[in-house]
C-alpha cells in the first residue's frame, strides 16, 4: 500500500525543487545544520552529520555542498523503528569541515545568528531553511489551520520569530509555546499560512492552500447564512401564527370587517389572506392599498394594537 504523501512533505519537496542563487544557499544550508546538524571529532577528523526523512532534501543538501564548497558528501541510511518506522537519511560531510562551519557561522559564539542574513532574500532563506529542518503545516482540507516549527533551543525559536515579523509586508503574528522540552514557532490563520507559504518559496503549494481554504470558507459561510435564512423563516412562521390566531379570534367575536381602525381592518384582511408573508412583505402590501407609506415597524405597531384589542374583547366577554 503507498503512503499518501502529507502536505508538509508537498511543500518542502516544492521548496528544493526551487533554484537559488548562493547567497540563498548559504543561509539555507546555515539553519538547516543549525538545526539538524551534529559535529563529530575523531582524532582530529571532524565530520559535519545532517540529518532529515525526506529523500528529496537529503538530495538537495548533497547538491548545495557540492555548489557551495565543491566537495560531495556522502549518505548513510537508518531504519527509524519508531512508531512511523521511517528511513533516516544521514548526509555526512567530511571534507572542509572547518571551513563549512566557519562560513555557515554554525559556531559564532560572538555573535549567535549568522552575520549574512540581513537582506530580504537571506532572511527568505534562512527561515525556508528552518522550516526544512523542523517544520510542518496541516493540510489545507483540515479546518484546524496550523503550521509550526519545534526548537530545542529557545533563543534560535525567538531568533526565527523575529525575523518573521521584521517584514511589515507580510504581516505574522507568530507565536512561541513550549511544548514538552521545545520551543514551538507557530501560525493559526489561514491567510498567514499561506502568506508564509509563498515566502518560503513554495508558490503552487500557496494556491492550492488558498484555493482548498476559500472555497471552504465561502462554503462556510454559505451553510452559516442558510441556518440564518431558515432561524428566520422559522421565526417569521412562528409570529405569524400567532397573529393568526388573534386574528381568528376577533374575526369570531365581531368580523374582521368591523374592526373600527381602518389600518388594523386592512392589515388584517392582508395577514389572513398571506399566512406566509414576511413584515416587509406586508408593510409593502399595506402601503399599496392604502396608498400611504407603512414602513415594518408601522406593521408591527398595528399588529400589537390587534392583539391589545383582542384582548379587550376577551375581558368584555
Amino acid at each position: 500500500m503507498v503512503k499518501e504523501e502529507s502536505f508538509t512533505s508537498v511543500v518542502k519537496n516544492e521548496i528544493v525543487s526551487a533554484t537559488f542563487i548562493k547567497e540563498q544557499l548559504r543561509s539555507i544550508l546555515s539553519a538547516f545544520s543549525k538545526i539538524n546538524g551534529k559535529l563529530f571529532i575523531n582524532n582530529n577528523h571532524d565530520s559535519l552529520v545532517l540529518k532529515t526523512e525526506n529523500a528529496k532534501i537529503a538530495k538537495f543538501l548533497f547538491v548545495s555542498f557540492q555548489t557551495l564548497f565543491n566537495i560531495s558528501p556522502r549518505f548513510a541510511y537508518l531504519k527509524n523503528m519508531k512508531l512511523r518506522k521511517s528511513i533516516i537519511y544521514n548526509v555526512i560531510v567530511e571534507q572542509k569541515v572547518s571551513e563549512i562551519l566557519d562560513n555557515l557561522e554554525m559556531f559564532n559564539f560572538t555573535n549567535s545568528h549568522p552575520s549574512f542574513v540581513k537582506n530580504e532574500e537571506t532572511i527568505r532563506a534562512y527561515i525556508t531553511g528552518t522550516f526544512l529542518a523542523n517544520g510542518s503545516v496541516n493540510s489545507p482540507l483540515n479546518s484546524n489551520y496550523h503550521l509550526e516549527m519545534a526548537f530545542s533551543d529557545e533563543n534560535m525559536a525567538k531568533y526565527i520569530l523575529s525575523l518573521m515579523t521584521k517584514n511589515k509586508l507580510m504581516a505574522f503574528t507568530p507565536k512561541i509555546i513550549k511544548r514538552r522540552n521545545q520551543h514551538v514557532v507557530y501560525l493559526k490563520k489561514g491567510e498567514q499560512i499561506a502568506t508564509f507559504l509563498a515566502l518560503i518559496y513554495a508558490s503552487y503549494a500557496c494556491l492550492e492552500y488558498e484555493n482548498i481554504r476559500i472555497n471552504r470558507d465561502y462554503l462556510n459561510n454559505s451553510n452559516r447564512l442558510q441556518i440564518c435564512t431558515d432561524a428566520n423563516m422559522f421565526r417569521t412562521v412562528k409570529s405569524a401564527q400567532k397573529q393568526i390566531e388573534i386574528l381568528e379570534y376577533i374575526d369570531k367575536k365581531i368580523g374582521i370587517k368591523n374592526i373600527p381602525n381602518e389600518k388594523m381592518r386592512e392589515l388584517a384582511k392582508l395577514r389572513l389572506q398571506n399566512e406566509s408573508a414576511s413584515m416587509y412583505e406586508l408593510s409593502q402590501m399595506l402601503s399599496d392599498n392604502l396608498k400611504i407609506s407603512c414602513s415594518k415597524s408601522s406593521v408591527n405597531h398595528l399588529f400589537r394594537s390587534l392583539k391589545e384589542y383582542a384582548e379587550k374583547l376577551h375581558k368584555g366577554d
